[in-house]
């Protein structure tokens, strides 16, 4: 019985497991895989990692990789003084109304950064305005490497409790990936909606970033 094609997430859910590996990107063409992008720390061989990878892809799915077909980017791993990550802090909102347009400005505080972002529209839901400017300001402690769209905003209930689920596409280097961010209403809704779309994009932060420095160190 032939053994069945893996899909490109499941192999990249493994190659994310190997040690030193911080992101990674696979492309399946006719079932077979034609591409895999891996972004490292530049502690091992770039030729070791790429070896790592074919016997990954041998042992645990059965399949043969030529490694030519494995590009790896190795960049300095980034210092870890504590264990404790840099997660957006809310600073500030503030949302205007003129008639029916409104206006929301959401100020982060990332490390001891300041970024703010900014979203208004006609008739527009406030809390769909206060997800795209928290995304505006997320992109611009980025520096601009990737691009952060709204995709939904749905309220949820568990239990007694009142939330919003926040759905971002993330378009970058590595290419699309879709982010799911939550939050419980603690405040307000709008704070709720803000912190799940931080929530959405905490994991991804770290590897975008050091991804842009790299870039512009060259």
């Amino acid at each position: 019985m032939a053994q069945e094609t893996p899909t490109a997430e499941a192999v990249q859910s493994s190659i994310a497991r190997m040690r030193g590996v911080m992101a990674s990107r696979v492309v399946l063409q006719d079932g077979v895989i034609s591409e895999v992008h891996i972004l490292a720390e530049a502690d091992r061989p770039a030729k070791q990692i790429v070896r790592d990878v074919e016997s990954l892809c041998a042992a645990e799915f059965g399949i043969r990789i030529d490694h030519r077909k494995v590009s790896v980017a190795l960049i300095e791993a980034p210092e870890r003084p504590t264990k404790t990550r840099r997660r957006p802090v809310i600073r500030g909102v503030r949302i205007e109304r003129e008639g029916g347009h409104f206006s929301v400005h959401v100020s982060l505080a990332v490390g001891d950064e300041l970024c703010q972002g900014s979203a208004e529209g006609p008739n527009v839901n406030q809390y769909r305005l206060a997800a795209t400017a928290t995304l505006r300001a997320l992109e611009e402690s980025l520096r601009g490497s990737c691009r952060l769209v709204l995709d939904d905003l749905v309220p949820f209930h568990l239990g007694s409790w009142n939330g919003r689920l926040v759905g971002v596409v993330m378009l970058s280097t590595f290419g699309e990936e879709r982010l799911v961010g939550s939050a419980l209403v603690k405040k307000d809704a709008v704070d709720a909606v803000i912190r799940a779309a931080c929530d959405a994009v905490n994991r991804r932060i770290g590897v975008v970033g050091l991804s842009n420095l790299q870039s512009l160190g060259r």
